[in-house]
């Protein structure tokens, strides 16, 4: 709901995405304030996307516990982000399942890819977020996000591995960290999205 406050950097007015596939325009920022951005999910080939949710209890743990995947293992879906920033950094949150413990994801943004493995549900009970800074492959973690910093334009994100899913995203306005303490009253200083969970 609006009043949650979840995200690596915490804010409230997560927006739900409830589209297997398709475009979800006017974007809310943390204030609560309809911004330019938009997202819009491509589910690749076969299209088929899918729903996923694990029962978690915290803001944090209930964002990275609900997912959406492509079933059909290795392949590849995209999500283009239109951010209404012209300088911003993008935080991208791919959660656990309990099918593909241990099997690889990536995120690249077309110039950097990073790596992680797929974590185990019942981790969510604990302090849930783990960055994946590996480049490639034989580096890579059990990690649920990455962190694709001062982008100045549009950017479509590429998941793939033997798992790919994507849980959400955080577009976080740019310079930092002199705005993070208006992010409440900005109205424009982050911007954020969140599918709503359904049961799995």
């Amino acid at each position: 709901g609006a009043s949650d406050t979840a995200g690596v950097v915490s804010a409230q007015s997560w927006n739900n995405f409830t589209l297997l596939n398709g475009t979800l325009g006017s974007l809310l920022d943390d204030a609560g304030s309809t911004t330019s951005g938009s997202v819009t999910l491509n589910p690749g080939t076969p299209n088929h996307g899918h729903w996923g949710f694990y029962s978690a209890s915290g803001s944090d743990q209930q964002m990275l516990g609900g997912f959406v995947e492509n079933p059909f293992p290795t392949t590849n879906f995209t999500l283009e982000v239109n951010s209404p920033f012209s300088l911003y950094n993008l935080y991208v949150y791919a959660g656990p399942s309990a099918d593909r413990i241990g099997q690889n994801w990536s995120i690249s943004d077309g110039t950097t890819t990073y790596y992680g493995l797929v974590g185990d549900p019942a981790s969510l009970s604990t302090p849930p977020f783990i960055q994946s800074t590996a480049t490639t492959l034989s580096s890579a973690v059990v990690s649920n996000y990455a962190v694709f910093t001062n982008l100045s334009s549009n950017v479509t994100l590429t998941f793939s591995g033997s798992a790919p899913s994507l849980s959400g995203i955080q577009i976080e306005l740019v310079p930092e960290p002199s705005s993070l303490g208006l992010l409440s009253l900005a109205g424009g200083a982050l911007l954020a999205f969140r599918r709503r969970m359904r049961n799995r």
